[in-house]
This record gives structure tokens, C-alpha cells and sequence, in this order.
């Protein structure tokens, strides 16, 4: 159980935070039309905020439509005048049942997909070596039972730089 606790430590407090500092080319798509799908192609990767059309009451952004056109999706959470979305396990469940995402696909869009949006790919995202160490380690037994926790607090431990600054 500790291993899959690992496999799923890294979410992202860096989607949390905004994906505009330093932000590469994406396309936000929270409806997919052909036209959106094309120039997630050219910029290659989409991100998406699923909080917008939660509060909204619009249409999710189509990730399947995406994922099978090889475009990585990008997800995070949405704090803006709009939606005060500051909840990235929120934005997985959300990923999973709106966007019907598998929970590995939002897995990843929560983290490595997040950091490439805003270009900071090569110093956190994932968990490897000379990388920062900005980690969540969670309550429960695996990243699949994230979804399921929704409204709760899920976070055991924020691990920031390599310094526990939540939890033990």
C-alpha cells in the first residue's frame, strides 16, 4: 500500500497555484469543437480547469477526444472571478467523471501534463532525481480512491522543496 501511496504523492500544488506564470502555448478547452482540437495538435497539449464548467453549468472539456489524438492533457484546479475552484483533488475527481478521464490519465494530468503547461517540466511534475520535492502523500490506500473522497480533505502530508510543511 505505502508503494501506491507513492505512485500517487506528487499532486501538484503548482496547478493549485495557477498555470499562468511562465505558461506555455495551450489550448484551455473546456468544450472541445474541431477547431480546439487542431490547435491543441499545433501547441501540443491542451489544458483544462474542470472547475469553470462545473460552476458554470457549461460543458466539459472532451479529454478522450484529445488523449486519442496524442494531445497530452493539462488539469488544474480554477481560481479565478468565476470559480474559486482551489481544489486539485476536486479537479481529479471531476477529470474522471466529467471528462472521463481514467484515473491514471488524470493522475497525470494533475502532474507532469501540468508542469509541462507551464513549462517547468524539468524541475517538478514528476519524482526524479534533481527535481524539487513538492509532494502529497495521501490518506488513502491508492490514487484510485481519490475520486471517491469527494468534499473530504484526502492530504495526509505536503512535502514542499523537500521540507514537510503539512502533516508528519
Amino acid at each position: 500500500m505505502r508503494a501506491a501511496r507513492l505512485s500517487f504523492c506528487l499532486l501538484l500544488i503548482l496547478a493549485a497555484l495557477g498555470t499562468l506564470h511562465r505558461a506555455a502555448p495551450t489550448v484551455q478547452a473546456q468544450v472541445s469543437t474541431s477547431q480546439k482540437l487542431d490547435a491543441a495538435l499545433v501547441t501540443k497539449i491542451s489544458q483544462s480547469l474542470p472547475g469553470t464548467p462545473f460552476v458554470l453549468r457549461i460543458a466539459y472539456a472532451e479529454a478522450r477526444r484529445f488523449i486519442a489524438a496524442g494531445v497530452p492533457v493539462a488539469v488544474g484546479s480554477d481560481l479565478n472571478p468565476n470559480c474559486y475552484g482551489e481544489s486539485l483533488p476536486f479537479a481529479f475527481t471531476l477529470s474522471v467523471y466529467e471528462m472521463k478521464m481514467t484515473p491514471a490519465e488524470a493522475l497525470v494530468a494533475i502532474t507532469i501534463n501540468a508542469a509541462v503547461a507551464i513549462r517547468r517540466e524539468h524541475e517538478i511534475g514528476s519524482l526524479k532525481a534533481g527535481k524539487l520535492a513538492d509532494i502529497v502523500i495521501l490518506k488513502g490506500p491508492s490514487y484510485l480512491h481519490l475520486g471517491y473522497h469527494i468534499g473530504g480533505n484526502p492530504i495526509k502530508t505536503v512535502i514542499k522543496r523537500g521540507r514537510v510543511v503539512v502533516g508528519k
